[in-house]
């Protein structure tokens, strides 16, 4: 009876390496990054690629394990689930405001140690962050954010007031 069990568990295992989920890789010049506009300290950058760029960008690393199932699944689940909430190398097509809110729950999500999250940092111990790396992050994503509002919010605010006469 075990040895029946042992034969269907396996089948059911080499039946599922069939399905695949697609992968989200497009490499080359992501000319709508962040950083394209507004470049990153080295050692920020490294950070980016290395703890979030997995899930929030256009160019996921897939390491050996996520080419077998159900490995490959649950993978492909936490980057589509982490485009939904944001994807650098989009950045660019959003609005000033929503950027800003891009911005804003990264370093909230960062500094209150959610991002990355614990499951892919067990998995990818080099993507744990030091708190250096963390108010590093932070202090750019802040400094981003003013340069933003500086060069986009003023003319929607003028635009605002003009509108208020």
């Amino acid at each position: 009876m075990s040895r029946r069990i042992l034969l269907g568990l396996l089948a059911v295992l080499l039946l599922i390496q069939v399905f695949r989920p697609a992968k989200n890789s497009r490499p080359g010049p992501q000319p709508h990054n962040v950083t394209a506009l507004y470049p990153a300290p080295a050692g920020v950058q490294a950070v980016l690629e290395r703890a979030c760029y997995d899930c929030h960008s256009n160019n996921t690393r897939y390491p050996w394990y996520t080419e077998v199932q159900p490995v490959a699944g649950w993978y492909g689940r936490q980057v589509t689930e982490g485009l939904e909430h944001g994807n650098f190398d989009e950045f660019r097509n959003l609005p000033p405001r929503r950027q800003i809110g891009f911005l804003e729950r990264c370093i909230d999500q960062v500094t209150r140690r959610e991002m990355p999250p614990s499951g892919y940092t067990a998995l990818r111990r080099e993507a744990t962050l030091s708190v250096d790396e963390v108010q590093a992050l932070a202090a750019w994503a802040r400094d981003v954010q003013r340069q933003i509002r500086a060069a986009a919010l003023p003319a929607d605010s003028a635009g605002a007031a003009a509108d208020r006469r």
